[in-house]
């Protein structure tokens, strides 16, 4: 009797997770999400995949990124993409198996002395407000650097190419869209692939641990993900992020990409 009755629970729990629709946000963080992009970017069509796969109904919204993580805090949402990870979103939030891999690309001058050395002792960097600097704290911690951040991307770069700061750093994918859409002839940018921060990292879909059914909104989703992998769906989805393969060169201690 005890077990029927946790059985119908657990049937009646997931009936109504699947008979809500849920609420996803997110942001402009091309290529991989943004409203204008096709059909919403990259991660948009792997998150409406993966949920079409396990049947859940859901409502995209396209908001700017410090609402999108209002949204989650106060429960207006189910969950968001694409996310990374670290600790202090983590004390806050559940995390799903990765969406995406990438690297993370530093940006110079093609005139930059970090071509030549890659020291960031007494270095200027450039990260736009909002965006995650985890990956620098033992940076921080072990040189004398400073920061700057400006409200976007654009602003680094330009700061970059004016001399203003030494270095902004960015997922490699994010990073040629960047350069691909900005014009900055007088003054051409490179990108350093050296693995100085870490050979890999990831982006997630999360998931506010205060939102109801949200360990199973997660096991669900990642339930989904592996499905799409295992059936070819994800593959064809991200085939045009993935076959952007850098070229690189030598170019002292690291490698140098292509400049703008």
């Amino acid at each position: 009797m005890r077990t029927c009755l946790i059985t119908i629970l657990f049937l009646l729990s997931t009936s109504v997770l699947h008979a809500n629709t849920l609420k996803i946000v997110t942001g402009e963080y091309a290529p991989y999400t943004g409203e204008t992009l096709k059909e919403g970017g990259v991660s948009t069509q792997v998150i409406k995949a993966i949920f079409s796969e396990i049947k859940q109904p859901i409502k995209i919204e396209f908001i700017p990124w410090n609402r999108a993580m209002n949204n989650l805090k106060s429960g207006n949402a189910a969950g968001s993409f694409p996310w990374t990870k670290n600790a202090e979103r983590e004390i806050d939030f559940l995390y799903s198996e990765p969406l995406h891999k990438y690297k993370l690309i530093s940006y110079v001058r093609n005139d930059s002395i970090l071509l030549k050395t890659f020291d960031l002792k007494g270095k200027k960097i450039c990260q736009p407000s909002g965006w995650d600097i985890s990956f620098l704290n033992e940076a921080f911690a072990t040189k004398k650097i400073t920061i700057e951040r400006p409200i976007n991307m654009e602003s680094c770069l330009q700061m970059v190419s004016l001399g203003r700061v030494d270095i902004v750093i960015m997922n490699n994918h994010v990073g040629a869209e960047f350069l691909n859409k900005l014009s900055l002839k007088n003054s051409p940018i490179t990108g350093i692939d050296n693995d100085y921060f870490g050979k890999e990292f990831a982006l997630y879909f999360i998931v506010s641990k205060k939102y109801p059914n949200a360990k199973k909104i997660i096991a669900e989703f990642n339930k989904g993900l592996a499905l799409i992998k295992s059936n070819g769906k994800y593959e064809k989805l991200t085939h045009e992020l993935l076959k952007k393969e850098t070229v690189k060169s030598s170019c002292g201690t690291c490698s140098r990409l292509g400049s703008l």
